[in-house]
């Protein structure tokens, strides 16, 4: 009978023991509710900031030795984005991604490069170094409302956008310019020409300022060639045709 309640008791300790345990994890648990509940919150929110671009939403970047980086839709949204309002007629607010940041991504650009912008219709702008990385975009910037030249008071950014006032600038399918378009934004509220504003971007190039892009050196030569053969034609032909003088003794 001595036995029977020895091993009696003893049940009952490990009982008490492992209520004594659950007691514990369910006041954690209970304790820990509302730090669960916010650190959810907070993750969901930070996820939101990241924004959803169409899929169609992609970006070529080429480095100067011609090596390409392709950039798809999400990892487009999860780079730093700027914010601004911006025109070439009237004024929205633009967010996107910065050409300097861009132009980084490719390697860099300094003050011997542009930045070439290019659309889907190869519509192509070049950006100089001043007006990636310093936003000098000097004598470009006019007051929207009397139309007059203006100085701006803050710099001014060059952005590959995909939001327009808070809205997926829509894609060239349904009439619009994007899903990425070049923009210019700044804090002035100002305009600027419609030309830089280039529609459906899908490619930057890192590329080297020249003074004549129309013209490269391979076709000058030929064209001065033929021109100073025509030169050495007509030179000759005008003088066949001049008459010769008379000399008198």
């Amino acid at each position: 009978m001595g036995v029977m309640k020895l091993g009696f008791g003893s049940d009952a300790k490990h009982f008490c023991t492992a209520l004594t345990v659950l007691g514990v994890i369910v006041l954690t648990l209970v304790l820990m509710q509302p730090y669960v509940s916010t650190q959810a919150t907070s993750s969901a929110d930070a996820k939101s900031l990241s924004p959803s671009l169409h899929s169609t939403a992609n970006l070529t970047l080429v480095a100067l030795n011609g090596t390409a980086y392709f950039l798809n839709s999400s990892q487009i949204s999860t780079l730093p984005s700027v914010t601004g309002p911006g025109g070439w007629s009237s004024i929205n607010n633009y967010t996107g991604v910065s050409l300097e940041r861009l132009a980084n991504l490719a390697g860099g650009l300094n003050s011997s490069e542009v930045l070439a912008v290019v659309g889907s219709d190869n519509y192509t702008i070049n950006f100089t170094y001043a007006q990636v990385v310093n936003g000098n975009f000097s004598g470009l910037t006019y007051n929207r409302t009397t139309g007059n030249l203006t100085t701006p008071t803050k710099p001014i950014v060059a952005i590959i956008a995909y939001y327009n006032n808070s809205q997926l600038i829509p894609g060239k399918s349904t009439g619009g310019t994007g899903p990425l378009m070049l923009a210019i934004v700044g804090n002035d509220s100002l305009v600027t020409p419609g030309k830089y504003w280039v529609w459906w971007v899908d490619k930057v190039m890192v590329l080297r300022a020249t003074s004549v892009p129309e013209f490269p050196a391979v076709t000058l030569v030929p064209l001065f060639i033929a021109l100073t053969l025509i030169a050495i034609v007509s030179s000759v032909q005008v003088s066949r045709k001049s008459p010769k003088k008379q000399f008198f003794h």
